[in-house]
């Protein structure tokens, strides 16, 4: 699973990021069994989901409106996504 995350880091930080995901998710399921709990995906604790890439083109100002008045925000000044 470790191998389908990928950022735009460099290779040496793919690699850093891709050991700490894999040893995090091997004590997962050292917890998990040692609770007694079964696997969920027949033998396995992991479920493959494969990673997309979502474009976002925000509004370049949103707001509310409220009782006392309205509020904005700009894109990139006041707020990033």
């Amino acid at each position: 699973m470790a191998g389908h995350l990928s950022f735009r880091f460099g290779c040496v930080a793919n690699w850093v990021i891709g050991q700490r995901t894999h040893l995090e998710m091997l004590n997962l399921e050292k917890e998990l069994k040692a609770l007694g709990l079964a696997p969920g995906n027949g033998d396995s604790y992991r479920q493959e989901v494969p990673m997309v890439e979502i474009t976002a083109f925000p509004d370049e100002q949103i707001g509310m409106a409220f009782s006392g008045g309205d509020i904005s925000w700009q894109l990139g000044s006041d707020y990033v996504t």
